[in-house]
């Protein structure tokens, strides 16, 4: 019987990018169905692979009383596409909770308001950059409005040690996964 990685591998060939696990198409587009890593329920894939980004549309659920989007929920939107990053390299939240790959908790987080997003507005999220640490890293995204960068969420996690409380190494599929990412965005810091 083969043994099974604690975490998946990560190889990329042609325009597809595959775990140990499943494949995942480069060509996601919203009618196509990607099963998450541990759950037997579909969602629809909306982030493209190429350059992880996503079309967002701001609901009503997402602005304060004056219809502008709630400085919460911009950090709600980005763990939602955070979580979807993670599938596409064929991790996911699910794993980080049951202990079978390191939790990654945020540490600190930060955003910019160039210009008023509302309630109907379309968005383009796209991930802008990646710094990798030891135990870290941080992602910077940019969500556009009409063309020109409304929003920005600078957002950092650190693996920890569940046990120990304290920060660990990043697991080595973990790191080569952002590694990747990172080489098809910007590094920052």
């Amino acid at each position: 019987m083969a043994r099974r990685a604690e975490t998946p591998r990560i190889v990329q060939s042609g325009q597809r990018i595959w775990s140990s696990r499943k494949e995942v198409n480069a060509s996601c587009t919203p009618d196509r169905m990607v099963a998450e890593d541990h759950d037997a329920r579909p969602y629809p894939c909306a982030m493209n692979i190429a350059d992880f980004s996503e079309h967002i549309v701001v609901r009503l659920a997402h602005t304060d009383a004056a219809g502008v989007i709630f400085y919460p929920k911009l950090f709600e939107i980005e763990q939602e596409l955070f979580e979807r990053w993670l599938e596409l390299g064929g991790f996911s939240v699910r794993a980080m909770l049951d202990g079978r790959l390191k939790p990654t908790p945020i540490v600190h987080c930060d955003a910019d308001y160039l210009r008023p997003v509302r309630t109907g507005d379309r968005l383009t999220a796209r991930l802008m950059g990646v710094e990798i640490g030891r135990s870290g890293y941080t992602f910077v995204w940019n969500f556009l409005l009409d063309g020109e960068v409304a929003l920005r969420a600078k957002v950092k996690r650190v693996a920890i040690d569940l046990e120990a409380g304290a920060s660990t190494e990043l697991p080595e599929a973990f790191r080569a996964w952002l590694e990747q990412t990172q080489s098809r965005t910007n590094r920052i810091g």
